[in-house]
């Protein structure tokens, strides 16, 4: 799964294992008003959960479009790695 904040300049990916369930009382659980615009109702023999057990996670953040580029133009004069923001690898 991948998640992002493009404005923002951050950055989420999850790996893991994927389980369809059909779980009617979770289903009820989690049944809104905004989900009817897909469904007819909590009952809907066409509606499945999707849980997802995460084997790791990747994240990255960045200073902002503008700045990422005056970092890597200043890295590609001097021979350096540019310092673009952070990243981290999660084993679960």
């Amino acid at each position: 799964m991948a998640f992002s904040d493009s404005a923002g300049q951050k950055y989420l990916a999850l790996t893991g294992y994927a389980e369809l369930l059909n779980d009617r009382d979770r289903i009820r659980e989690l049944w809104s008003i905004p989900t009817k615009a897909w469904w007819s109702g909590p009952v809907d023999p066409y509606i499945r959960l999707l849980k997802i057990t995460p084997r790791d996670a990747q994240y990255w953040d960045s200073p902002g479009t503008v700045a990422s580029y005056i970092k890597m133009i200043a890295a590609a004069v001097s021979d350096a790695r540019p310092a673009i923001g952070g990243h981290a690898k999660v084993r679960m």
